[in-house]
Order: structure tokens, then C-alpha cells, then sequence
């Protein structure tokens, strides 16, 4: 969810909901947009805070390799050239123009190209050149911008959380392992998922992967358990009553830990990675949310029973 907040700075001044964080940007115009960023409409099951954090890194790339940097003082890295406004302007019938009316002439300086500005009488040094643009660069969205919505819209979850006992069982036993594992595997929820968006004739593709799932086992304030389930053993294995007493060959709570009788409460953080790349930019951004179940753990009562 995005919501535009026009003509306000600083950015301090806008009251920004719990989870969102803002994101600024000349219009056409020149005027300061400020646009608060949000996941997605309300909590779903998975994330009831719907927060995707702002925390991110960036990098733009010059052919195969070779990392630079994002801005010089010849503009913006769009992936091809470093662009900024021509200033003047060339007049409207220079060819950049191509008839056009609308729009702006920009500054297109390559990467190898020396950093000196065109001018009318002499033109361009080799390298750079004139072309048209819709507007300044970031009038539009930028590319870490443009993936934080593909990220929202993907709503990247911590799926439901399975366990044992099996179903129809009231409760785990004490000295028992437990198994963890995601019941509702998907895209959004164990990943991989790849999602592209374009805007403004940026193209930006991200893919989240899910890096691990934290578990801790807590009851009358303290934590008595807990496992970090990473990688492909992150969604756990689903528990069939063929397996017994043995534990879980991916994801669980050891007998060992489950020492402790009472009610508790098993809460499951995935961590997300999304990488994206676009525009000449590649970054990543990283993804925690979280979700959790009630269980009861008591003892084994046997009755025993002799003669005389």
C-alpha cells in the first residue's frame, strides 16, 4: 500500500503508521512528493504487523562485474549512462526534441566517458549525449522503490505452523520430540518466489527467498526451548504417526529441551531475503515475520496394577 502525501517536507512531519516508512521524489513538476510505504492492506495470518522493514542495500554494476557508483556528480546510474538534466536546455529544435513538446532533454554520460557537459556551440564530447526523458530522473520511482512494491505485493509470510503431537492428540509428552514444519507450503510462505513490475519504463525484478525459520518454545515468561531451522530444512518435514518416538530429520525440538510440563507457546520468525535488480541496480531487501501456536506438554500417567 502506498499512500502520496504531496507538497510536505520534511518527511518527518508526515504521521507515518506502524510498520510503513516513507519515501521521497520530484514530480514533474518539481514539487516534493512523499509517499509512505506500506506491505499490504492489514495484517494477514503470517504477518499480523504486515511489516516489511526498511533495512536494504543497493549496488549499480557497469557491465558483467564491475560494481560503481549509483550517483557522480554526471547524475544518476539508469543502468546505461549517468543522467541528469541538461541545463540549458537545447532549444526545441535540436533533434534529441524528436518533435516532441513535452518531456525534458537529459544528459546521457557513459560510464568511460570524460565528465564535461554539453553545451550549444561546441555539442557533446564523445561519450555523451542528449536524450529524452519524461521527466528528471527520480521524478519516477526509483529501482530499490519500485521493489519494495513487488515485495509488499508478494506478502511474504511465516506459513502455519504444524507440530506434534499428531491431530486428535490433547497433548506433546514430556521427554518427547517435537516436530516443527510449515503446513501451508507455498511461494509466499516457504519460497523461492519471483515477481517482476515495471513502472515508467523501469523493470525491476525481485526474488525472496526463505533463508531460515527461528523457533522458540516460551511459557510464564521465559523461553525453555528452542531451534533455528535454516536453508532447505527450514520448512520442516510433516510428522506421520509411522514415525514414532524418533525426531524430526530437519526441523524440531529435541526430547531433550522438552523437559517441562504446562502450557506453551511456540513462536515461528522466517527471515526472508529478496534480491532484486533493475535499472543498472541490484540490492536486496530483507523480510521478518512471524507466527505462533498454543501447546499443551504434560506427563505419561500410568496405573500399575499386581497381585496380593
Amino acid at each position: 500500500m502506498a499512500i502520496t502525501v504531496p507538497g510536505m517536507s520534511p518527511a518527518a512531519a508526515v504521521e507515518v503508521p506502524p510498520g510503513c516508512w516513507t519515501e521521497e521524489y520530484r514530480d514533474d513538476q518539481g514539487f516534493l512528493q512523499i509517499n509512505i510505504q506500506c506491505p499490504w492492506d492489514g495484517p494477514v495470518e503470517g504477518n499480523p504487523d504486515g511489516v516489511v522493514g526498511p533495512g536494504a542495500t543497493r549496488e549499480c554494476t557497469y557491465g558483467a562485474h564491475l560494481t560503481i557508483e549509483c550517483e557522480t556528480r554526471a547524475g544518476v546510474w539508469n543502468g546505461s549512462c549517468y543522467v541528469t538534466v541538461a541545463d540549458p536546455q537545447p532549444a526545441r529544435e535540436h533533434p534529441a526534441w524528436g518533435g516532441r513538446t513535452d518531456g525534458v532533454i537529459l544528459q546521457c554520460t557513459g560510464y568511460e566517458a570524460v565528465r564535461a557537459d554539453c553545451d550549444a556551440v561546441s555539442g557533446c564530447p564523445s561519450g555523451v549525449s542528449y536524450v529524452w526523458g519524461q521527466g528528471p530522473p527520480g521524478s519516477g520511482p526509483s529501482p530499490e522503490r519500485l521493489a519494495r512494491q513487488v515485495v509488499a505485493r508478494m506478502q511474504l509470510q511465516m506459513g502455519s505452523i504444524g507440530s506434534t503431537p499428531p491431530e486428535g492428540t490433547s497433548e506433546s509428552i514430556v521427554g518427547m520430540p517435537i516436530w516443527l514444519w510449515v503446513t501451508n507450503p507455498a511461494p509466499n510462505t516457504t519460497g523461492p518466489i519471483t515477481t517482476s513490475a515495471s513502472s515508467a519504463g523501469l523493470t525491476v525484478t525481485v526474488t525472496a527467498t526463505l533463508d531460515q525459520i527461528a523457533y522458540s518454545m516460551s511459557g510464564t515468561g521465559a523461553t525453555v526451548a528452542g531451534v533455528t531451522c535454516a536453508g532447505m530444512s527450514a520448512p520442516g518435514t510433516a510428522y506421520e504417526p509411522t514415525y514414532g518416538a524418533s525426531p524430526s530429520p530437519t526441523c524440531g525440538i529435541t526430547a531433550g529441551q522438552n523437559q517441562h510440563t504446562g502450557s506453551y507457546t511456540i513462536t515461528g520468525t522466517a527471515s526472508w531475503t529478496a534480491q532484486w535488480t533493475g535499472g543498472g541496480q541490484t540490492g536486496t531487501i530483507p523480510v521478518e515475520v512471524g507466527n505462533s501456536i498454543q501447546m499443551e506438554v504434560g506427563e505419561v500417567q500410568s496405573i500399575r496394577t499386581g497381585s496380593g
